[in-house]
């Protein structure tokens, strides 16, 4: 049976003055690629809902085999 380990990390969004998020895209791809080559996994992203349904941070959660 295979075994999984998990990693997750938390990316503060940019807010704009107009109170919309603007997703860091450059340092998402970099995270991801990075980890990438480390061999973990994107499995998943989540975005929580703030004050008037803005998001703050994103979620991306990683797995690798054991």
């Amino acid at each position: 049976m295979k075994k999984w380990e998990y990693n997750t990390v938390i990316i503060e969004l940019e807010n704009s003055w107009w109170g919309t998020s603007k997703f860091p895209t450059e340092k998402i791809d970099n995270t991801c690629n990075s980890l990438g080559d480390l061999g973990w996994e994107l499995v998943n992203i989540e975005t929580n809902s703030a004050y008037q349904g803005q998001s703050t941070h994103i979620l991306l959660i990683f797995k690798r085999e054991k």
